[in-house]
């Protein structure tokens, strides 16, 4: 097992600042690798940054940076990824302002954007939503800048479609905004019964109540991957 490998781990309300630094997992044994080059979890306050031209880096890690949102100041820069499996995992709640800087950043649980919140994706960045729980809940903001959203959707049941069965890509709840200037979007329709194919009930983006929703310039693309 190497779930709980990582080279520096910075949680609770530690405070980590990591500028112009290498990070390199060099395992053998059987192939397996270094999970995490860094770790933050729960109220840590963190930086990820760059020391003038030199860029954090990381090489060879299932996933170079680990980051659950909380009540700290996280700071994640454009650091350059080499034979990593996921550039960035990202979980938990965005209380404060938050920037998602690289791609490759992959959801590893549910995110949720409270009121008052801001997550942005800004330019060449890139969100990838995995499996039906992984759900982007919005109730604040968010907001992408030249930025790719590839999210998966589900319809789950083998009966049919029912309310609280669908799992969107993005919700936007009551009282929450969202702001897409030359965005991708993607959506991934998956089902949990291949014997049926229906596909009338999830979306990549969803908004119930008063929303204020902005789309310019962005290409949509629904992927269905049941029966070819």
């Amino acid at each position: 097992y190497d779930d709980w490998a990582s080279l520096i781990t910075a949680g609770n309300t530690s405070s980590l600042t990591v500028k112009g630094c290498t990070f390199e997992s060099t395992n053998a044994y059987n192939g397996y690798v270094t999970v995490y080059g860094i770790f933050t979890y729960g109220g840590s306050t963190v930086t990820i940054g760059n020391d003038g031209a030199t860029r954090t880096s990381f090489k060879n890690f299932r996933c170079g940076i680990g980051w659950e949102f909380g009540d700290g100041v996280q700071e994640v820069a454009v650091c350059d990824f080499t034979d990593c499996g996921v550039n960035t995992r990202v979980w938990g709640t965005v209380k404060n302002q938050l920037y998602l800087n690289n791609p490759k950043t992959q959801t590893a649980g549910g995110i949720t954007i409270e009121s008052g919140g801001l997550l942005k994706l800004n330019s060449s960045s890139q969100i990838m939503t995995t499996g039906q729980w992984n759900d982007i809940i919005v109730h604040g903001t968010l907001q992408g800048v030249g930025a790719r959203f590839d999210l998966d959707t589900w319809t789950d049941h083998s009966d049919g479609d029912y309310p609280d069965q669908r799992h969107n890509g993005i919700y936007f709840m009551d009282g929450s905004s969202g702001g897409f200037y030359r965005c991708v979007l993607t959506g991934v329709e998956r089902r949990d019964h291949s014997a049926h194919y229906y596909d009338d009930w999830s979306a990549i983006v969803h908004a119930s109540g008063t929303v204020n929703l902005r789309f310019q310039g962005c290409d949509f693309e629904s992927l269905n991957t049941v029966n070819g």
